[in-house]
């Protein structure tokens, strides 16, 4: 049941899995509270990382950052970055 919830979930929104959305950094309001509540390399874990969009903005930034993914086609699409 759950690979058919992620599946329709995933198929209706691509844009989760282009370079577009993935490179484009935070968005503002995870920047504003980054910067608010966040100290500079901080250790991160992002759970359900999806293509990677959080995990390359927390780099960029100097967080040292973990994650993990469930959803195949999103772990595939990543990995061919």
């Amino acid at each position: 049941v759950n690979q058919n919830i992620d599946d329709f979930y995933y198929k209706n929104w691509s844009m989760y899995s282009t370079d577009e959305h993935n490179l484009r950094g935070f968005f503002d309001w995870e920047r504003e509270l980054v910067s608010k509540y966040m100290k500079p390399k901080s250790r991160v874990l992002v759970a359900g990382a999806g293509a990677g969009r959080e995990m390359i903005a927390g780099h960029k930034v100097g967080f040292q950052m973990k994650g993990f993914e469930c959803n195949q086609k999103l772990i595939e699409y990543h990995n061919l970055r």
